[in-house]
């Protein structure tokens, strides 16, 4: 049997229990002699927010404990989850914290769920759901909501409670803020505050995003670790507070391991469901009241979802998850962001392109896509392209990190492009294309070509492996007329050294570079079209007024040119295919036009591998889901 001294609070051993008494090392240095006080528990197994663990909680498992553990001043690795992680971090040799479960005798408070039957029932009889609370007489087994002792194994022998180096972490967080942060703004900061512990499941999912767009090397782990981590927590980690749990899902979108080709719950569709489910068991789908304290943060979460809802709907060709017929949720404003910044502005112009870009997809999946409805779609995009686009530059050139910021409105063209390129394709195969799909596509082209220039394919997401299908079904158009055919080619290498340089993050760009190897060579088959390209008329070529017309190489060709004429020549294509892929890579792509001073990085354009497995079958039936088949009638 063993005790701990009543002064210094070590363990005794071969002392009876019922004997309350100072230690050999107390007596010997007269510690006896002092009044005694009873001191106050130093550590806590609590998981109650705002409770910090002493030294002494983390000294009972590990030693060498780091002095320093901040991570950019917002994280510490010895802190207690407050939303149910059910961990006491301490930290191992050689630098890795590991997070040991803690028990908890807290109550939990239930969480208010939402309820909409009294808005269908009652009526002569008045009912409310209020009734369906329980009262005093019931209790909430907060067991239920407790990680079991066997969950809590698996997830330590899983290591779902290591966090890596505090190097690591501020990589990884330096990442996320700047590449993922923008596109999801749903962390609050006071979850990485320093007076509040923060989840271990939104840090693991942070830390998988932030893995996602990382430039460097990171020695420890991979985002397969990081992923496999989260998801553990998220399901096994039980008492998860629920805008966290739906901030996590909404971030494990980023992990995305396979193509749309292949059945998996690790998939974005999986976490986009997952996520709006809970959404609507919490009632993240109404407005909340004007007085709200998490109001704001609420309404980023609800639109970021239905953003990802929209993206991945795109990308995948599958039925949205979110109907907006069924929320009374207001648009997102600038009142919903604590800082009104550049980076608000984007999230809201993001917001709104995703969803005419979602709006547009659905309208094919759905066969509604009458002559009305897509001349509200040009005109909903044209606005959104006149009245948003210039106020973004402009924001963008005033920012600290020009060259990021010009990263973003650059994405947010791409899908703005991919909106017009969907809009007018053709509508049977074959058929002669319009122009306005053609120079849409060559833009996308110009773009992922100034992508390709400077390294940037790494911060994009898994959803700019689609949009370069989009844009190579309409170039294989373009290459069947003989004055196009040197630019086409051109900008059909440009699209698969994009999924090629894709493909080392996500599979996604795999199907898509096979589908376009293969369609290269029916296309090739078919010949030439006998007719001119066609060519951009007044209106038409307004959809693409200020924009870098240097972007679009065809724009000379079919699209008008600054003097007002029609200029069809093949003078102006830039190589060919094979020399593109036989030249030196530092001159490849020397046509694109530079920002003056933005430094590019010092790297080789990689080799277009022509060599990937192609379908054995015929391409119509050959088994791959095509990202999106609507698209493929060229």
């Amino acid at each position: 049997m063993s005790s701990a001294c009543i002064i210094c609070h070590k363990r005794k051993v071969r002392c009876d229990l019922s004997t309350r008494s100072p230690c050999s090392n107390c007596i010997k240095s007269d510690l006896e002699c002092m009044p005694y006080t009873r001191k106050r528990k130093r550590f806590t197994n609590s998981l109650s927010p705002g409770r910090l663990p002493s030294s002494d909680s983390a000294s009972r498992h590990a030693s060498q404990a780091p002095a320093d553990t901040s991570v950019d001043g917002a994280l510490r690795q010895s802190r207690l989850s407050s939303f149910g992680d059910n961990a006491t971090p301490v930290t191992q040799d050689g630098g890795l914290n590991v997070l040991t479960p803690a028990g908890n005798d807290e109550p939990f408070v239930k969480e208010e769920s939402y309820r909409g039957r009294s808005e269908y029932l009652g009526g002569s009889v008045p009912f409310d759901e209020n009734m369906v609370k329980p009262g005093h007489e019931t209790s909430y087994a907060s067991e239920n909501t407790k990680a079991s002792a066997a969950d809590l194994q698996m997830l330590r022998e899983q290591g779902a409670f290591e966090l890596p180096p505090l190097a690591v972490q501020n990589e990884l967080l330096k990442s996320f803020n700047k590449y993922c942060a923008p596109w999801t703004p749903v962390v609050d900061p006071k979850w990485l505050d320093q007076s509040s512990p923060p989840s271990m499941l939104l840090l693991q999912s942070i830390f998988l995003a932030g893995s996602r767009v990382s430039k460097a090397h990171l020695d420890y782990g991979s985002s397969e670790v990081f992923y496999r981590r989260a998801k553990l927590l998220f399901f096994f980690g039980g008492r998860n507070n629920s805008l966290i749990s739906i901030v996590a899902a909404c971030l494990l979108h980023w992990y995305n391991p396979v193509g749309p080709e292949d059945v998996s719950t690790d998939t974005s569709g999986f976490w986009i469901r997952t996520a709006g489910a809970m959404a609507f068991q919490i009632g993240l789908h109404k407005e909340p009241p004007p007085n709200a304290q998490d109001r704001g943060l609420r309404r980023r979460l609800w639109w970021s979802l239905v953003i990802r809802d929209n993206v991945i709907s795109v990308g995948v060709g599958r039925p949205r998850t979110i109907n907006l017929r069924d929320s009374d949720v207001l648009p997102p404003s600038m009142a919903d962001f604590p800082v009104k910044d550049f980076r608000a502005q984007l999230f809201l112009a993001y917001c709104t392109i995703s969803r005419h870009l979602g709006d547009t997809v659905e309208c094919y999946l759905r066969r509604e896509i009458s002559r009305q409805r897509r001349i509200d779609l040009e005109n909903a995009i044209y606005r959104w392209a006149k009245q948003v686009i210039p106020k973004l530059r402009s924001s963008a050139a005033l920012q600290e990190d020009a060259v990021t910021s010009h990263l973003e409105v650059q994405q947010l063209s791409v899908m703005y492009f991919v909106v017009l390129t969907t809009l007018h394709r053709s509508s049977t195969p074959g058929s002669v294309p319009p122009a306005v799909s053609l120079v849409a596509s060559s833009f996308i082209a110009g773009i992922y070509e100034e992508f390709l220039l400077r390294d940037e394919l790494r911060y994009l997401g898994p959803v700019f492996a689609f949009y370069p299908l989009c844009s190579g079904l309409s170039l294989l158009s373009s290459w069947r007329y003989s004055h196009l055919q040197s630019t086409a080619e051109h900008e059909l290498t440009v699209i698969k050294l994009s999924l090629q340089k894709l493909s080392e993050r996500w599979l996604s760009a795999v199907g898509p570079l096979r589908a376009l190897n293969k369609l290269t060579e029916k296309v090739r088959e078919q010949g030439l079209f006998d007719s001119q390209p066609p060519t951009l008329d007044i209106d038409t070529a307004s959809f693409f007024d200020g924009f870098d017309l240097k972007l679009c190489k065809q724009w000379r060709l079919i699209g008008q040119s600054t003097e007002g004429e029609q200029t069809v020549a093949a003078s102006t294509a830039t190589c060919s295919l094979a020399e593109v892929q036989e030249a030196e890579p530092a001159g490849v792509l020397s046509s694109l036009n530079t920002h003056v001073g933005v430094s590019m990085d010092d790297y080789g354009l990689p080799t277009l591998d022509t060599s990937m497995e192609a379908f054995t079958n015929s391409w119509e039936g050959s088994g791959f889901d095509w990202s999106g088949s609507w698209l493929l009638n060229i």
